[in-house]
């Protein structure tokens, strides 16, 4: 999958970012990335049942690793700005 995305990668996007989201695309039926450039769902599905990654979208989504929505370390710096702009005076 990793090839096919490259050729859809726009300038400055890595292809893993792109293949990222069609795996994604694939397992919540969202719109994959590049699908007006003539990537569709199917072909995906194609490629990933080559390799034996897919066989229904329920256990290709069980096999996606989470993602971390939260930073692994927080932040030591806190700020609060109380007074914004001349109403502070």
């Amino acid at each position: 999958m990793l090839p096919t995305a490259v050729n859809y990668a726009p300038e400055g996007t890595e292809a893993k970012a792109v293949a990222h989201q069609w795996l994604h695309a694939l397992a919540y039926d969202f719109t994959p990335f590049a699908e007006k450039q003539g990537i569709n769902k199917a072909d995906l599905i194609t490629l990933l049942k080559a390799e034996q990654l897919y066989t229904d979208q329920q256990s290709f989504k069980d096999k996606l690793p989470t993602l971390p929505i939260k930073p692994t370390q927080t932040s030591r710096f806190a700020f609060i700005d109380l007074f914004a702009g001349i109403g502070g005076i």
